[in-house]
C-alpha cells in the first residue's frame, strides 16, 4: 500500500541532498520595514529543524 505524505508538511519543509530537513524562518509575513535589512535577509534563508522534531518531521514526510 502506499503511504500518503502529510500535505501540509510537504508546503513547510525541505530535504535537501544531502538529507537534512529544512524549514523557513517566521516574523517575515507584514511589517517588515520595521525590521532591518541585515535581520531581514537573514530571516529569508533556511534553517534546520531543530533535532527533538527531526523523527517527527521525517515521519510526516513519508521518509521513515
Amino acid at each position: 500500500m502506499k503511504i500518503k505524505r502529510h500535505s501540509s508538511s510537504t508546503k513547510r519543509f525541505k530535504v535537501t541532498g544531502s538529507g537534512r530537513i529544512k524549514m523557513r524562518r517566521s516574523n517575515v509575513g507584514h511589517n517588515t520595514r520595521i525590521r532591518g535589512k541585515k535581520r531581514m535577509k537573514r530571516l529569508h534563508q533556511y534553517k534546520d529543524i531543530p533535532s527533538g522534531l527531526n523523527d517527527k518531521v521525517k515521519r510526516l514526510l513519508g521518509l521513515k
